[in-house]
């Protein structure tokens, strides 16, 4: 699951829509109300029942125009106890009309506070009851994702414990540390969200993106460091490909190991690459993104015991 950035509506290129029917991703826009021009715009949404449901609908036909799956909700500012009933009724009105993915932000609670409350309880379940779920501000304690989990019951899986990368606040740090908070929401049973992941990017960590992204997203599958999951190399990076598996180097045989486990990679375009190619030929020594091309990322993890059933994949 993806969503878009924290302006007031926001929404998809259509290279990355492109890109997430390929990957099987749900996106979802951003509707986010805050500050001074938020409040103004609260009291016109939740001036009555039909206001909030008209605004729902907006909404809707909004994303099925855009064809993208679902809503971010995020009322972060403070409203009078009386709009309450409006804005369960906006929520409730939009996860019915869009039958799709509406999560809610913790962040106003249902006595109208602007109150985070960094985890699930009683000042933020009547929201949840009535959409898809609710991403959890990212300041929570070690033992907020157990309580969380608690209240929404069966549902714990749809509590999605906020981490911010750039650490502001966050438990465990974030940015290479980012999976101690990781461990914790893995061992309470709930799931997570990951707020700006780009921080690699915007920090420019060494020793250059690809190197750091790779190193990056495998905190996202282990706590320790072992590599469970093998990820993107552009296919343009790969010279030459062979049916071997083998402890050489990618840019020898297009063969990558790390820790147990070994592929051999062919065409895992990530979108973008340092020059451009026709029918195997360079054609233009030219940088170029376009995510659209991406081919589709696999997911491969191996749970059993490798020193007895060790993994080849090979994909053509």
């Amino acid at each position: 699951m993806s969503e878009a950035g924290s302006r007031k509506l926001a929404g998809y290129t259509f290279g990355f829509r492109a890109n997430s029917l390929v990957d099987g991703l749900i996106l979802l826009g951003t509707f986010i109300v805050e500050w001074d021009e938020g409040k103004k715009l609260a009291k016109q949404l939740l001036l009555t029942k039909e206001s909030a449901q008209m605004y729902a609908e907006r909404l809707t036909e909004l994303a099925v125009a855009l064809n993208f799956d679902g809503w971010l909700l995020n009322m972060e500012v403070t409203l009078d106890p009386k709009q309450i009933p409006n804005l369960k009724e906006f929520v409730d009105h939009l996860s019915q009309t869009m039958h799709s993915a509406v999560p809610g932000y913790d962040s106003v609670t249902i006595d109208g506070d602007l109150s985070w409350q960094d985890q699930l309880n009683d000042k933020n379940k009547p929201f949840f009851d009535l959409c898809d779920g609710i991403f959890v501000n990212y300041t929570w304690k070690e033992d907020y994702p157990k309580l969380s989990a608690d209240v929404a019951g069966d549902r714990k899986f749809d509590v999605y414990m906020g981490i911010d990368v750039f650490g502001r606040g966050t438990y465990g740090g974030g940015q290479w540390t980012t999976n101690v908070a990781l461990d914790v929401i893995k061992k309470d049973g709930v799931s997570a969200a990951i707020f700006a992941p780009g921080w690699v990017y915007e920090t420019n960590q060494p020793p250059d993106f690809q190197t750091a992204q790779n190193r990056f997203a495998n905190l996202f599958v282990s706590g320790d460091g072992e590599a469970e999951v093998l990820l993107f190399l552009p296919s343009q990076e790969v010279p030459q490909m062979t049916d071997s598996i083998d402890d050489s180097l990618l840019a020898d045989n297009g063969t990558f190991s790390f820790g147990l486990y070994k592929v051999t990679l062919a065409r895992l375009a990530k979108g973008h690459g340092y020059h451009i190619y026709v029918d195997g030929e360079q054609v233009l020594d030219t940088p170029w993104n376009n995510i659209s091309s991406q081919s589709f990322q696999p997911f491969i993890e191996y749970p059993g015991d490798p020193s007895t059933q060790p993994i080849q994949v090979v994909i053509k």
